[in-house]
């Protein structure tokens, strides 16, 4: 008989799948949702019916941005985001990989920014995907809303004045 995958989530994580009612609500704050082939929630009805490789050939598990919106939302106080970390790391394990090398790539630059600056920041982000995939261009379209959203002053705020000024006579 198959080992049941919701016990080996529960072993690896401590957390009862099984608490799970499937009301929606990490799906519905997931930002990143609509890029996913399984919603969170769904991925959490995968792994209680035990369907194991549905949930670890998904895109789901390289999609997710771990903003922990997920687990913030629950109202039974799951970490859906820590379920979902522990299906990623199992298929490291076992070497399933994405079929798009890329989403493995965001994953990588994710953590090591988290690592790195101990925060996430959308813009680096972003630039760095696609320096390091070779899409220079591919979000140039976000560039005015990411201005709208303040988002840049982020960027601004990591160097000194002084440097700023430097950074001007040099692009002068």
């Amino acid at each position: 008989m198959a080992k049941n995958f919701a016990f080996e989530i529960e072993k690896e994580t401590g957390i009862n799948v099984f608490s799970c009612y499937q009301c929606g609500k990490c799906s519905a704050g997931c930002v990143f949702a609509q890029y996913m082939d399984i919603p969170p929630h769904l991925l959490m009805r995968l792994i209680q019916l035990n369907l194991r490789e549905k949930a670890l050939y998904g895109n789901t598990i390289w999609r997710c941005g771990s903003c922990i919106t997920c687990s913030v939302r629950c109202p039974r106080e799951i970490d859906v985001m820590g379920i979902i970390n522990a299906v990623r790391c199992i298929a490291v394990k076992e070497k399933v990989l994405p079929e798009e090398k890329d989403e493995y790539l965001f994953d990588e630059i994710f953590l090591d920014m988290i690592i790195k600056n101990g925060r996430f920041n959308e813009v680096l982000s972003v630039i760095k995907f696609n320096l390091k995939s070779g899409k220079y261009f591919k979000d140039a379209d976000l560039l005015p809303a990411f201005i709208e959203k303040g988002k840049l002053s982020s960027i601004k705020s990591k160097f000194t004045s002084h440097k700023i000024a430097e950074l001007q006579k040099k692009i002068k």
